[in-house]
């Protein structure tokens, strides 16, 4: 008898503790992203989402340097006292242009996992953050000026991002998903995504394809609290309901809660005219 009840208070133990471990996901279900992310990058992506749930409305997010040539791009990690550049992607037997993509793709990959990922509580609606659009700075991205032809590649590299994103398997991934699949919720947040980025007043990569030639760029994570009242992104709500009447509520299915998350490349004088408010 004693044996009997020892294991059910066993069998009790363990059905308790999944029950804890289930409802644990559930209540804290817009952490488990972040802890999904520090397993997999490691600890100084999740410290900087962490500095932003602080509440602080200050990220402790160092801003990387990414600098392009024609046959590798390289990274100086703004968080560590190394202050050389390393090699972050090299071409191998890519071509220029297929080697910027992949690194851009990884880089917007990144770039998620600091701010929290896509389910982030970042820029939450407490009082810290009043304003609609919240900014986390990445990266800076320039090409080589000592590089023969890097300016073009890099532009080159940054046209037509959102086919590649698309069409192509996350590096390193055991499933079959594609950057875009990673880096968007679903249906309506891919197609908001894109239509974001190409309206011409926001000028944002994956989605607008025009190129200046000698511009720097700017890797940044896009908080929005509220994408009603949003003037570019409304106007791209407007736009989308003309040309597609039939699809007319996926943007605002997209925005209907608050907190949604992307995560854009610009030119760098253009970032003051996304973000209402920067972080770092």
């Amino acid at each position: 008898m004693v044996k009997q009840k020892r294991g059910l208070g066993f069998g009790m133990a363990i059905l308790i503790t999944l029950l804890v471990i289930v409802v644990s996901m559930f209540v804290f279900s817009p952490l488990v992203d972040f802890v999904i992310n520090f397993i997999r990058t490691g600890g100084e992506a999740s410290a900087c989402a962490l500095s932003i749930f602080g509440g602080r409305g200050i990220a402790v997010c160092p801003i990387d340097d990414v600098k392009v040539s024609y046959d590798k791009v390289e990274i100086k990690y703004g968080g560590q006292e190394k202050k050389e550049y390393e090699t972050f992607l090299e071409k191998g037997s890519r071509t220029e242009d297929e080697m910027v993509k992949e690194a851009l793709a990884r880089l917007l990959q990144s770039c998620l996992h600091k701010g929290g990922g896509l389910n982030s509580r970042a820029f939450g609606d407490g009082e810290i953050f009043r304003e609609s659009m919240i900014c986390l700075e990445c990266a800076t991205l320039t090409a080589d000026q000592w590089s023969t032809g890097a300016d073009d590649i890099l532009t080159n590299g940054l046209e037509g991002l959102g086919d590649y994103l698309i069409n192509t398997p996350a590096q390193g991934k055991i499933s079959d998903k594609t950057y875009m699949d990673i880096l968007t919720r679903n249906y309506e947040h891919k197609a908001a995504y894109i239509e974001g980025g190409s309206d011409g007043g926001a000028k944002l990569f994956p989605g607008f394809t025009t190129t200046s030639p000698n511009k720097d760029y700017v890797i940044f994570y896009l908080g929005i609290k509220d994408g009603k009242d949003i003037p570019v992104l409304g106007a791209v709500k407007n736009t989308w309901k003309a040309m597609h009447g039939n699809f007319k509520g996926i943007l605002e299915d997209a925005f209907k809660s608050r907190g949604v998350y992307f995560t854009y490349i610009t030119e760098s004088s253009n970032l003051r005219n996304i973000c209402q408010r920067k972080v770092n």
